[in-house]
């Protein structure tokens, strides 16, 4: 993969600039994933006790060849994890929520930094681990109706990373705190489900990537803790459910985030609102002896400078109780977007995929 970064404007004359500097950047990594779940289920309780583990070995090489620098970043890293929730109903009305997750992330960075024919090598750790909790309670009007509020912590581990022409710099771990109030509801024998969320966010110690002082090469940032932020909105999902063989559904959700936007001098940031709104509509067909086919429009109207988009994916396969085979394509049409935008980068959205998947289960 590569990018650039360029600066393209007309001096006094009628020519403009050349690019002032093109930087090539390179990524390779492996992974492993692991997840392991038991669960209990009775009348009135159930229950989910699981593990989780994931490795990666990360090698990122940058280019400036123009300002005469190299960069090869190696990052390995674990995280593990030990999780568990149970919701258990005294009665037919109230049913109470808890759970937790303990999580683990360690890792190494080894930078190799050449300028102008010399090399610095650095090598930096980290460790992070971190108890979250959730709560809830659950009161349903009937069978076919509920209202709850749950409260969960939510975390990101810390790190460290290496600017372009200084030292390494850390960064300590965000945490939010998260609370929800759902109405859950059921028509017509179960065949229409609508579910409405209202959710507040409060972010502590936000991770924000920002850039270095101009004098430094482009696309030289770092990950910087800026103080809290927020997050609040609206979601309303319905799954429709006509015959056997057919199934569609939709959703419609409404944010707003407190966005930090940093300059170069950390103390001048400024924040602001941003508005995204997403809209889903999709269906999913049936057809005899085990085949089926599903399909999705997905629609984002996100903030000033990203991209308003619509995504189409679909997806036709074969499922049984021991395997499924499907083929698939995402943003089928291959529209072109921009999911994140600073002064100097941009990050593309996904381009097509196409692909096939075959899952075993014995």
């Amino acid at each position: 993969m590569s990018s650039s970064a360029f600066s393209d404007f007309e001096s006094s004359g009628e020519f403009p600039l050349p690019p002032i500097g093109v930087s090539e950047i390179n990524n390779e990594t492996d992974w492993f994933e692991q997840e392991i779940t038991l669960t209990y289920v009775t009348d009135k309780t159930s229950a989910v006790l699981g593990a989780f583990y994931y490795s990666e070995n990360a090698e990122n090489v940058l280019s400036a060849a123009a300002v005469g620098l190299a960069l090869s970043v190696n990052e390995d890293f674990e995280n593990y994890a030990l999780f568990a929730e149970i919701e258990h109903a005294f009665n037919d009305q109230w049913s109470v929520i808890a759970g937790f997750r303990y999580d683990v992330e360690e890792g190494t960075v080894d930078e190799v930094d050449a300028a102008g024919g010399f090399e610095v090598a650095r090598s930096s750790d980290f460790n992070f681990s971190v108890f979250l909790p959730k709560v809830g309670l659950v009161y349903s009007f009937d069978e076919t109706k509920s209202l709850g509020f749950t409260y969960q912590q939510g975390y990101r581990a810390g790190g460290v990373g290496f600017n372009r022409l200084l030292s390494s710099s850390e960064f300590d771990p965000e945490f939010t705190d998260n609370y929800e109030l759902s109405l859950r509801s059921k028509f017509y024998d179960g065949r229409l489900i609508v579910n409405t969320n209202a959710f507040y966010t409060d972010w502590t110690d936000r991770q924000v990537r920002v850039l270095n002082p101009p004098f430094t090469i482009p696309d030289d940032n770092r990950i910087a803790n800026l103080g809290s932020a927020e997050r609040y909105g609206l979601e309303l999902a319905a799954r429709a459910q006509p015959s056997d063989n057919l199934s569609f559904f939709a959703g419609l959700a409404y944010v707003e985030d407190e966005s930090i936007f940093p300059q170069f001098d950390l103390a001048q940031n400024v924040v602001s609102t941003s508005e995204e709104t997403t809209a889903t509509l999709g269906g999913r067909y049936d057809f005899e002896k085990n085949w089926y086919v599903n399909g999705s429009i997905n629609y984002t109207d996100p903030q000033e400078s990203i991209n308003r988009r619509t995504l189409v994916d679909v997806q036709a396969g074969f499922q049984s109780d021991n395997w499924h085979v499907y083929l698939f394509a995402t943003n089928l049409f291959d529209d072109e977007y921009t999911l994140t935008w600073t002064p100097v980068t941009a990050n593309r959205g996904s381009s097509r995929r196409v692909g096939i998947v075959l899952e075993a289960t014995f």
